[in-house]
């Protein structure tokens, strides 16, 4: 989150003369800071679709990727009848102008970032092309840290917006639901929908009458359906200037140059092209870029960092933003160029190094053995268990580099740290208790509660005061003087309202303004800013006539004086370096330089607090330990170093109970015993393992349960067995034995009852049938060796009285054969 898994959509086959267009960009760590979904940028695309727009958009996407997108949507052809562009993601701002970061974007800083997104004026250049209230800009802001460079700040600032477009600002999820769910809806305007989102925030065309979508379907024109006048020279300049000045790369500017060798714009032209083409980050750059990587040849160098213990977030084989930190890490460390990017020499360098570190690892077996066993595992436990017996080992680098993650995957987590992000954006009273109603023991509570007590300290008075101020005024004045310190006020929806309402009065106030300073000016810079506002406006003939005689009849001395002023107008360190690099010897040059000196030393404090105040939110060790490696010397520094003990010692401690615990955990989990599992829980009731000690204690009792089930049956199976033989003994015949047979086929005496039927069986004779003279017997022989005495059974008997011999079988008859026995015998 740390990175934003969405679409890579390819760009959707939307021809270039649709009728209604539309842009989504979604770049990655964009967090959500309401649900713990992602946002459903498909499902707006899908819904764009269905409404019939031609859709280009994308996921992650490089700068030059969002560029080639941006043509598509301005493509020439039939004029857009509706344009919608959603941009999510990182944004930074100075005080002249506004960028959409790419996913490429590292670091970027007041002179490189014309290469690292796309200029929102351009944005706002490209919507205004549609008829007014035909176009909307919805800005996502993530609530991530942005790392940036000298002259630039995080998010979006203040926006020109043109007249008809509406631009919509909040977090990355509430942005992407409003555009899928509201704006979608035919018929819904979006003013009216603006008025019961607290999460959002509208600016421009916000009339409480026009749609977006028409429930019929149909979209009148522009309102002035006139032929434009063709441009004038200066005003193609102009627009060529504004597309070379989004590019912002040193092709653009050569293109402008060529155009315009002699215009208005060329010298800064030409020192906006030497600075980038001499920029040396944009050097290693093309340098890398000639070696066509392989994601192997990446993952490998990744791997390299890690060894050597810089912390690439990951070794994916992807240079995002912390390969990119870590790699200028390891440059400012070896006393090389600290571009983040890598050439070919520096790649060896670091194999180098990190093969020589990995062959004394291999010469200490042991820390060795005990690293794959502790902080191979990638665990924080692991890694300070290693730690405590290595504290300088040859892995601690590597150790510290895990437990630096582990420490920032807490900070990041998203049942806390986004909710805070969320209080932090909105920074009302409100937004901070909600945050204390979801996570009464977070880990901002205690910044939340200080927050809530600076806020009804006296704030919210204030804003109303405000309020009131300008509603006793009652102009469009007093209304922005109550924007521009309350710009998300309690008021600053009903204020932004107001200001509609008072300026729908009079259709020319705007104009009337903007001229009368255009006027009070009187350069060519400002009658250019009143034509790029108005190009028909009632004195557009008179604005360029104006111009023509400034730039003909300008002097040396005159347009000294203009970049003098145009540098004021600015108030920035860039801007006074573009006077000192066209006038190295003007009359203002001692001016020019010390203000340099002023707006640096106020962007070192405001950097400076900046850090402090991440420290704090965030109030962990390596929070402190990073603002100290930025500012050693910062105001702050001893307090911070106070601070990073006291937690150190902590986390220390902490350490070590975790250890104790890991490794009574380890001993029982390898007896895996009852009686070891409630030892453990015993001792940490609540401990990291304890849901699982007592998962285990519940399979190991109804296994035991079982087993006793298992033997109690057993045991009744033997009594029932014996019972039944104890019968059978005493009915001592064959039917007796097969019926216990029947019900104990595999008994204990089953063998024991088969011989027992065996012998009765060879005890009993034959009977002979109906009618048959039986055999007559061979004569007994006794004595020694002789068969015995037949049993009673077999003697003859004696007819009872009254029954007659038993009839004589014909003599003829054929006899048959004896029955034998079991034995074998007659």
């Amino acid at each position: 989150m740390r990175v934003l898994a969405f679409l890579l959509m390819l760009t959707m086959a939307a021809p270039a003369f649709a009728q209604m267009r539309a842009m989504v960009v979604v770049n990655g760590d964009a967090p959500t800071t309401q649900a713990r979904a992602e946002p459903d940028a498909p499902g707006l695309v899908s819904g764009l679709q269905a409404a019939g727009f031609g859709v280009w958009a994308g996921g992650d996407m490089t700068t030059a990727r969002m560029r080639d997108l941006l043509e598509g949507v301005h493509a020439e052809g039939e004029p857009a009848s509706r344009i919608l562009i959603l941009l999510a993601g990182r944004f930074a701002h100075s005080a002249s102008g506004n960028w959409f970061l790419g996913a490429d974007a590292d670091r970027p800083g007041l002179a490189g970032v014309g290469g690292q997104g796309i200029d929102l004026a351009a944005v706002m250049e490209i919507a205004a092309a549609a008829p007014e209230g035909g176009a909307v800009v919805l800005l996502g802001e993530t609530a991530a840290e942005v790392p940036l460079a000298a002259g630039l700040s995080p998010g979006a600032g203040a926006l020109e917006v043109p007249e008809g477009v509406t631009v919509i600002r909040g977090p990355v999820a509430p942005v992407v639901a409003f555009a899928r769910d509201q704006l979608l809806r035919r018929g819904t305007v979006p003013a009216t929908a603006l008025a019961s989102r607290a999460d959002l925030t509208g600016e421009g065309y916000l009339s409480r009458q026009a749609p977006f979508l028409t429930v019929d379907g149909y979209y009148p024109p522009a309102r002035d359906t006139t032929p434009a006048p063709a441009p004038t020279q200066a005003e193609l300049e102009l627009r060529d200037w504004n597309a070379a000045r989004a590019a912002g790369t040193p092709d653009a500017y050569d293109r402008f140059l060529t155009a315009w060798p002699n215009g208005a714009h060329a010298a800064e032209a030409r020192l906006a092209r030497d600075r980038l083409a001499n920029d040396p980050v944009r050097i290693a750059e093309r340098a890398e870029a000639a070696l066509t990587l392989s994601r192997d040849s990446r993952r490998a160098i990744q791997e390299d960092l890690v060894t050597l213990g810089y912390n690439t977030r990951g070794v994916d084989g992807i240079f995002g933003a912390g390969t990119r930190t870590a790699i200028t890490a390891w440059q400012r460390a070896s006393g090389l160029p600290a571009t983040g990017y890598v050439d070919s020499a520096q790649i060896a360098r670091l194999r180098s190094e990190a093969g020589a570190v990995r062959a004394r690892q291999d010469q200490r077996p042991d820390e060795r053995a005990y690293w794959d066993q502790t902080g191979a595992l990638g665990t924080a436990a692991g890694a300070r268990a290693y730690l405590d017996r290595f504290p300088t080992g040859l892995f601690a680098a590597t150790a510290l580099a895990i437990l630096a993650v582990l420490a920032s995957d807490r900070d990041d987590d998203r049942s806390d740290r986004s909710d805070w992000d969320r209080a932090l954006y909105y920074d009302t009273v409100q937004s901070y208790q909600q945050y204390l109603q979801q996570h009464p023991r977070g880990a901002f509570a205690a910044n939340a509660r200080a927050r809530i007590a600076a806020l009804q300290g006296g704030s919210d008075a204030r804003d109303h005061a405000a309020w009131d101020r300008a509603r006793n005024i009652d102009t469009v004045a007093a209304y922005r003087d109550y924007l521009s310190a309350w710009p998300r006020g309690i008021h600053a929806y009903q204020a932004r309202n107001r200001i509609e309402v008072l300026e729908s009065r009079d259709d020319g106030a705007r104009e009337r303004v903007a001229w009368q300073r255009a006027e009070q000016r009187d350069t060519v810079d400002a009658y250019r800013a009143y034509l790029a506002d108005f190009p028909r406006g009632a004195h557009a003939d008179q604005a360029r006539r104006r111009i023509d005689q400034l730039q003909g009849g300008q002097n040396d001395a005159a347009r000294e004086a203009a970049a003098w002023e145009r540098a004021i107008q600015r108030d920035t360190v860039e801007g006074y370096r573009a006077y000192l690099a066209d006038w190295p010897r003007g009359a203002h040059v001692t001016q020019a330089r010390q203000r340099i000196e002023q707006l640096s030393s106020q962007n070192d404090t405001a950097r400076e607090q900046a850090a402090w105040d991440r420290a704090r939110n965030r109030d962990t060790a390596d929070a402190y330990r990073a603002y100290l490696a930025d500012w050693p010397r910062g105001p702050h520094a001893a307090e911070a170093r106070q601070r990073m003990e006291r937690l150190q010692g902590e986390q220390d401690a902490a350490s070590r109970e975790t250890a104790r615990e890991q490794a009574a955990w380890e001993r029982v989990d390898a007896l895996n015993t009852l009686q070891g599992y409630r030892g453990y829980l015993a001792e940490f009731p609540r401990g990291v393992h304890a849901d699982t000690a007592r998962q285990r204690i519940a399979v190991l009792e109804q296994g035991q349960q079982r087993e006793q089930q298992q033997q109690d049956r057993q045991q009744q199976q033997r009594a029932a067995d014996r019972a039944a033989w104890t019968a059978a003994r005493n009915g001592d015949s064959v039917a007796a034995y097969e019926g216990y047979l029947r019900q104990f086929p595999q008994g204990a005496f089953a063998q024991e009852a088969k011989q027992r039927i065996a012998r009765l069986t060879a005890a009993t004779p034959p009977r002979e049938a109906p009618g048959l003279v039986p055999e007559p017997r061979p004569p007994q022989v006794r004595g020694p060796g002789r068969n015995p005495d037949p049993p009673a059974a077999d003697r003859p008997r004696a007819t009872p009285p009254g029954q007659g011999q038993p009839p004589q079988a014909d003599p003829e008859q054929r006899r048959l054969p004896p029955v034998q026995n079991e034995a074998g015998g007659p």
